[in-house]
């Protein structure tokens, strides 16, 4: 009980001084900034208290990851160190075997590492200037804070509230790979030890978006393929060994792809069959739905509105040119872009349970919403050019 105490107060004392996180956080964030990002956090406790309320009653991982650290005494602590979901257990059970941490105090512990995603996508926004981005008289960013089921999912005991730290934690890393590079291999790490796929993705993406840009300099390029290559070579065969393939071939991974989506879709009512759909509506569902045609539920249908919202950005942006946009972007912006692409293409040949999609794709999400934010910004520069062009032509 002392320990719950002592933890509430050192979790709510971190969001009334200032919102400063141990990660790198410069001291770029002025007194609105801070009022903004205080409002959000204690919104995302609360949300963390309605979802341990809500695993308590319908159940979910949580309760395994937590309360499994109190039947599981015969195993030493440091044979949990491994990625998946033993690694989950083991940043569990010192909180659960020693200091005897309740469920719900636990959950606010998660949601206070998971705010740090947020904290991250801000500063992106803030660094690319465009935080400030107004959508339809509303401060669009306001919108996204605010999103739901990005709290939600990011705010429980498990891998979902780490993964998102983990991955803005990484792309705002990348914006200044000198000052920051403890951050870029502490996110990097956290992600393999959470779901050593994402690493690879993570990898994967940053590889390309480098490859791909022209504006970095090349001391600073070669550096980061070199870091990009050798955490490739590292991470593919355990990857591998961690999905159990055998190699990369097409049967292989047809074989993985059918085996996750008929093990994630048993005994399920969300379940969606999407083994026979095209690739882009694989990735439609994966990105969008539940909508309201297939919504189960209160919690359902507010993800029914929120896709809805998603979706009507995605639209919009689409038609505002967004392969010039990701040409302009700045390279972890592009990295950002690639990585949405690249984990909706894998994750969408995997799952088809509605309710893991929603609770999988928070990280992913917030990453489209970032490129989305960009694609408005830059959409409205170029209006802004041409006008001021127009201007002096007149002139």
């Amino acid at each position: 009980m002392i320990f719950d105490v002592l933890i509430v107060i050192v979790i709510i004392i971190w969001g009334v001084s200032g919102i400063k996180t141990v990660f790198q956080i410069p001291n770029k964030l002025d007194n609105n900034d801070i009022r903004f990002l205080r409002s959000a956090y204690f919104f995302h406790l609360g949300v963390s208290l309605l979802f341990s309320t809500y695993i308590m009653a319908n159940g979910g991982d949580a309760i395994g990851y937590w309360f499994m650290g109190r039947f599981s005494l015969d195993k030493g602590w440091l044979q949990y160190f491994q990625p998946g979901t033993f690694f989950i257990l083991f940043l569990t059970y010192p909180l659960v075997y020693f200091f005897n941490i309740s469920f719900y105090v636990g959950g606010l512990i998660f949601a206070a590492i998971g705010f740090n995603g947020f904290i991250y996508f801000y500063l992106l926004l803030k660094k690319f200037h465009y935080h400030r981005l107004i959508y339809f008289g509303v401060n669009l960013v306001t919108l996204l804070f605010y999103l739901p089921n990005l709290h939600f999912w990011s705010s429980g005991i498990g891998k979902d509230a780490l993964a998102f730290f983990a991955i803005m934690g990484f792309f705002y890393s990348l914006t200044n790979i000198r000052k920051k590079w403890f951050l870029l291999f502490f996110t990097l790490a956290l992600s393999y030890f959470i779901r050593p796929h994402i690493a690879l993705f993570l990898v994967s993406s940053t590889f390309l978006a480098v490859l791909i840009d022209g504006k970095m300099k090349m001391n600073v390029r070669i550096a980061l393929i070199l870091i990009v290559v050798v955490s490739f070579i590292l991470l593919f065969n355990r990857v591998l060994t961690f999905l159990q393939l055998e190699d990369v071939s097409s049967t292989s991974v047809g074989q993985f792809s059918e085996g996750k989506l008929s093990k994630l879709s048993k005994n399920s009512g969300s379940s969606v069959d999407m083994s026979s759909y095209p690739l882009p509506i694989k990735m439609f569902t994966f990105l969008y739905r539940p909508l309201f045609f297939d919504a189960n539920g209160f919690l359902g249908i507010i993800a029914s509105l929120e896709n809805l919202f998603i979706l009507m950005l995605s639209y919009t942006a689409i038609r505002l040119r967004p392969l010039r946009a990701f040409r302009a972007a700045a390279m972890p912006i592009k990295a950002i872009a690639l990585f949405t692409i690249i984990s909706t293409i894998a994750f969408s040949f995997i799952l088809s349970n509605l309710g893991i999609i929603l609770r999988q794709k928070s990280p992913i999400i917030i990453c489209l919403l970032t490129f989305i934010v960009w694609v408005y910004v830059k959409n409205q520069a170029d209006r802004k050019a041409k006008k001021a062009a127009a201007i002096r032509a007149k002139q």
